[in-house]
């Protein structure tokens, strides 16, 4: 195998000078709005922030569009940095009133999370004053239950308590630009010096007249780009799926290692997708949407974390394409004759290579329903347990722990199987670890998906600190569903979300156990020791496991791959597992006995 080259965690991307501008405060009677404007005779764009920010937001977007040709407004709502709080009417009438101010015609609006409502509205309410929307990370409230129903699966409780950035700003970020989440989170502090209103009934300003319905949505004659990160959580690949499917003239595109602030994420890519979309409906008419185009592969190596600008697609969408789950292949399964504690297992058998799958904690046993069968009629042998106080595993005496790498050789050697694949997910990855820092001699490879694999090292806790909900100390209620399975899972496939929380049930009749330790030293010098094939892979919406991390491991691990699945989070072997499976495969067939 040859070795892959390592990569840095995260490349900043320096802020860019801003262009000149006025701004000043624009008096519409019932309040002051502030905005600002870079002039100049060419189309004009009007950039609509977050509830979370306000028009100082902007400054990745302000000189890429006016070197452009364009002509940039940006305006902060009522309450949001210097506009005055309080006062009648909406959203959208302000907007008009503000453009009457500047003496704004028709324009085309960009609007982010909330900002995409207040577009979307005034669009509807005056559609002769708008060439185009491109809604990014758009949460537009419609009234519509199989919305609201996405939004219940995919969005964190009302009394999360986590602050803005951790729902607001993508994992892959947070975790590899300390500096640029903070400088994020300062702006937001800037723009709500006393705290954030989301929701029109949390009492944040009416977005639009009257609520928004798929009906009304359906007579929005304008081009749309639908935007997201594919990390956004609030309004996730799927989410816009749906929209797509509501909307007369619409375009979609997913930007890489971004969750719901893209435009402060992946400058580069967002601007380049907002920009094209744009000269396409400059001059009398507009470009129809691009063909359809063939699907990206299923997997992707980011040695490097900025973006490029992503495929941009119009046509019919699906929500999701679920996978239904195979029938399994006839196993053994039964308890292992170890010592303090006999640990459940399932082994398919026969005389191939043998596959070794370690759970997450969420998990058992019984999470690789995808994996068992893939594999085992590709001539491996499959075998899945489960660790000490997960399904059917007894936690054993409290004076005698042991490790979880030891339990997993006393199995193996009970089975009789010399050398193996070894395959942890989450913290099924830190069991693999610590056997592969203790018995290298027994492996073929080792993949570690979605694992943080928990090193003694400073690097990896600043890393983990930067992607905390809040402070030290503070509590919040952060579902474990959210934590492991990705935004976009969730909201689009509800049968297969509701089948992973069942197993995430049967693993833990007792509750959760997190007492054993894993059975080596995790560091780097004893990473730098695992001379057997290593895969580091992930899902692009894992909130731990990020690829940030996995960059940071590529300079640790000798020779290993990166890989990270689309449309996936913690859970990938679950979410997305024609993906998981291809990419085990691929990866295993070249590093085992049979490799040619």
């Amino acid at each position: 195998m040859t070795v892959r080259r390592s990569a840095e965690p995260w490349t900043k991307i320096r802020m860019p000078a801003q262009w000149a501008a006025r701004e000043g405060l624009a008096d519409i009677g019932s309040a002051q709005l502030w905005y600002w404007d870079t002039g100049g005779e060419g189309e004009i764009i009007v950039l609509n922030h977050s509830a979370t920010q306000s028009a100082q937001c902007w400054s990745y977007q302000q000189p890429a569009l006016a070197a452009g040709g364009y002509r940039v407004i940006g305006w902060s709502r009522r309450g949001a940095g210097p506009s005055s709080a309080g006062g009648d009417g909406t959203a959208a009438d302000d907007l008009r009133a503000l453009l009457d101010i500047v003496g704004v015609e028709s324009c085309h609006l960009l609007g982010v999370a909330e900002g995409s409502a207040v577009a979307v509205h005034f669009a509807l309410e005056h559609p002769e004053r708008v060439r185009s929307l491109i809604l990014s990370g758009s949460r537009l409230f419609l009234e519509e239950e199989d919305y609201r129903a996405m939004n219940r699966r995919a969005w964190l409780p009302d009394d999360h308590g986590a602050l803005p950035h951790f729902y607001e700003l993508g994992p892959a970020y947070r975790g590899g630009n300390g500096d640029g989440m903070r400088t994020w989170a300062s702006l937001s502090e800037q723009a709500h010096p006393a705290g954030v209103s989301v929701s029109q009934s949390g009492g944040a300003q009416p977005w639009g007249r009257a609520p928004l319905t798929w009906r009304r949505l359906l007579t929005l004659d304008k081009p749309v780009l639908l935007l997201t990160g594919d990390a956004d959580h609030y309004c996730s690949a799927s989410h816009n799926r749906l929209v797509a499917q509501h909307l007369l003239r619409r375009e979609l595109a997913v930007i890489a290692e971004a969750g719901n602030a893209s435009y402060w994420e992946q400058p580069g890519a967002f601007n380049a997708t907002v920009i094209g979309f744009l000269d396409r409906q400059c001059g009398s008419a507009s470009e129809p949407p691009p063909a359809p185009i063939a699907p990206q592969g299923p997997w992707s190596e980011p040695y490097c974390s900025v973006a490029f600008p992503p495929p941009v697609t119009g046509g019919e969408v699906a929500i999701w394409d679920a996978v239904p789950v195979p029938e399994q292949v006839p196993a053994t399964e039964g308890y292992a004759e170890t010592s303090p504690v006999r640990i459940w297992h399932w082994d398919t058998g026969g005389d191939g290579e043998a596959i070794i799958f370690c759970h997450p904690w969420s998990q058992s046993s019984e999470c690789w329903k995808y994996q068992q069968p893939f594999f085992a009629e590709r001539g491996y042998r499959v075998i899945g347990w489960s660790q000490r106080g997960f399904y059917k595993s007894d936690k054993g005496p409290a004076d005698d722990v042991g490790s979880s790498a030891d339990d997993l050789h006393q199995l193996i050697n009970y089975l009789g199987v010399e050398r193996f694949h070894l395959v942890g997910c989450a913290a099924g990855g830190c069991t693999a670890a610590a056997y592969a820092v203790m018995h290298p001699e027994r492996l073929y490879s080792v993949t570690f998906s979605g694992s943080i694999l928990l090193p003694d090292e400073p690097e990896f806790g600043a890393i983990i600190g930067n992607l905390a909900a809040a402070p030290p100390g503070v509590k919040t209620n952060i579902p474990v569903d959210f934590r492991e399975v990705g935004a976009s899972y969730r909201a689009g496939n509800p049968e297969g979300y509701v089948a992973w929380q069942a197993l995430e049930t049967l693993a833990h009749p007792d509750g959760w156990y997190l007492t054993q330790p894993w059975g080596a030293d995790r560091n780097w010098a004893t990473f730098g020791e695992v001379d057997v094939p290593v895969l580091l892979q992930t899902g692009d919406t894992d909130m731990s496991g990020t690829s940030t991390l996995l960059r940071l491991y590529t300079q640790k691990f000798p020779n290993c791959e990166l890989r990270v699945l689309r449309e996936a989070g913690h859970a990938a072997y679950w979410e997305q597992p024609v993906a998981f499976n291809a990419s085990l495969w691929d990866f295993i067939g070249r590093n085992g006995r049979r490799r040619g």
